[in-house]
């Protein structure tokens, strides 16, 4: 999907041809369910209350369903870059057996490899900033198993209908990838949102859209009565890259120990969005822009 001017902005990817591919959609779809049934999603005072009433570790801004997240991220007024956890002590064990599951892995993997596909330039920016992260920080901070992205929430439903809303904490630029999973009838519902493109896009289960979301608003319409629904949303905070880009610091160290180099990149901020677009891929040069990223021996 692309703006007036043929850039790349949304990428409805679909699904791998491999014929297994609806097997490893399906198995992962049970074997999610099964582990729902293990895992704490809110203190016992809230379980019952309606959505609007739970207390604030229990309410999902995106909807009334249960989820998690795992992987690392920075923002929200923690101090450093640091691992994802869930409230609940006795989910962590089950957390990461989700984690580890090879369906889902596979899932999380492809959704990567088309982001390195549509955007090579964006994905590789981001690949070489998050290697720095991890190098610096590693055995401390963990990566994700499988493909780019640092962090995922996998909403476990049994009937994700996400609210319309913006990532504003998401790296600005970056595509999120999101996989949806469930028995639904993708003709009647779970369709993708994206109002601030006025569009609305099938979803079938099994299949991944890319966009960015902290630019991008967006939902679903909801699904039928008595079916069931997931998805697998993967992302990185925009705190990870400003604290490689300050220095390994956050913005206050920053301003406190570089100034100079802090003013200036204060000054550029205005204007931080035409080299963010930059690393957008248009339709008739993304051949020759994965050609440079990825075989670049060969482009010249």
């Amino acid at each position: 999907m692309d703006n007036a001017n043929g850039t790349i902005i949304v990428a409805c990817a679909g699904r791998p041809a491999d014929p297994t591919w609806a097997e490893t959609v399906a198995a992962a779809y049970e074997f999610l369910r099964n582990m729902a049934s293990k895992l704490v999603f809110s203190h016992k005072r809230c379980s019952k209350r309606p959505q609007p009433k739970k207390c604030k570790v229990c309410k999902n801004r995106r909807g009334d369903y249960a989820s998690f997240s795992a992987g690392v991220s920075h923002g929200t007024g923690s101090l450093a870059p640091h691992e994802l956890s869930t409230p609940f002590a006795s989910n962590e064990e089950v957390v990461e057996e989700i984690l580890e599951n090879l369906d889902v892995q596979r899932i999380m993997g492809f959704a990567s490899s088309c982001f390195a596909i549509y955007c090579p330039k964006l994905f590789k920016y981001m690949e070489g900033r998050l290697n720095m992260l991890f190098e610096r920080y590693s055995p401390s901070l963990h990566r994700m198993l499988s493909g780019l992205y640092p962090a995922t929430t996998i909403n476990l439903g049994p009937r994700v209908i996400t609210v319309e809303h913006f990532d504003s904490a998401n790296f600005a630029p970056a595509w999120i990838a999101v996989t949806s999973l469930g028995n639904f009838d993708y003709k009647k519902g779970g369709h993708m949102i994206l109002r601030s493109l006025g569009v609305v896009v099938e979803f079938p289960s099994g299949t991944t859209v890319l966009f960015p979301s902290s630019v991008l608003q967006h939902g679903n319409v909801p699904i039928q009565e008595g079916e069931t629904r997931m998805s697998v949303t993967q992302y990185a905070s925009g705190g990870l890259f400003r604290w490689v880009d300050y220095g390994f610091r956050d913005e206050k160290r920053f301003w406190a120990e570089s100034r100079e180099d802090a003013k200036k990149v204060w000054a550029n901020r205005p204007y931080a969005y035409r080299e963010s677009l930059k690393l957008y891929s248009k339709i008739d040069s993304l051949y020759d822009d994965l050609m440079e990223v990825y075989y670049p021996s060969l482009s010249k």
